[in-house]
């Protein structure tokens, strides 16, 4: 019963209120730095990582795994798992993004570690509850990862004020 709960424990982490708490969360303190752009694509990516990963489950409509009783009550389409995608959405996105404003190098890779080893988790604990195949979450990381790289070059582009002007008439 203990694994049952564990399980659970580790699910619940891609939640989308523990993942909405999370994200709210990495905001403030991106903007008690003053990231403020950082703390905008916090935001950015996992609204819209979220919008694809729905549209990617009707796609597919997968059905979900009759192998064993599940765990846990599911009713959307399995592939891609969106415990798995959301939280590698959110839990990497923030780590890339946090990581630009850390100056220590243990720290970033304590950052990264943390974010890694959470989505892990995460997407170990769908298949052990019984609610997906194990390519159900490997597509939801891989999609995840996929977004949180995505976002992370994001950063990198210029600001619209620093682009070039427009020409003036005159």
């Amino acid at each position: 019963i203990w694994l049952k709960q564990t399980m659970l424990d580790f699910t619940a982490l891609g939640s989308a209120t523990i993942l909405t708490l999370v994200i709210i969360g990495a905001m403030l303190f991106a903007f008690s730095r003053r990231a403020y752009r950082i703390a905008f694509l916090i935001a950015g990516a996992p609204i819209t990582g979220a919008i694809f990963v729905a549209l990617l489950k009707s796609q597919f409509g997968r059905v979900r795994p009759t192998l064993v009783d599940p765990l846990v009550v599911e009713h959307s389409a399995s592939f891609p798992s969106g415990h798995a995608a959301n939280s590698a959405i959110v839990y990497l996105t923030i780590a890339v993004l946090l990581m630009r404003v850390e100056r220590r190098p243990e720290t970033k890779l304590y950052i990264l570690f943390v974010a890694i080893t959470i989505t892990t988790l995460i997407g170990m604990s769908r298949v052990a509850l019984g609610v997906h195949w194990p390519s159900d979450v490997l597509g939801g990381w891989l999609f995840g990862t996929s977004w949180a790289c995505l976002w992370a070059l994001l950063i990198k582009l210029p600001v619209i004020e620093e682009a070039t002007p427009l020409p003036t008439s005159g």
